[in-house]
């Protein structure tokens, strides 16, 4: 890539063009990273009212 690196326009496209992708990975991965936060959390707290519930009531309780 000797004569991209001699040519300052075509390297500021390229760093821009790279810059631009970084961030939209970026917020793609940031985008999957508070799905998947909002769904673990909503799991977790299913689990403990099961929980919770099984305790309270009991197993037979929750079959009938």
């Amino acid at each position: 890539m000797k004569r991209l690196d001699n040519n300052a326009q075509a390297l500021n496209a390229l760093n821009n063009i790279i810059s631009s992708l970084d961030n939209k990975v970026k917020a793609i991965y940031n985008m999957g990273y508070r799905e998947g936060y909002k769904d673990g959390t909503e799991e977790a707290l299913e689990r403990i009212k099961e929980q919770i519930v099984n305790e309270v009531f009991g197993d037979d309780e929750l079959e009938r």
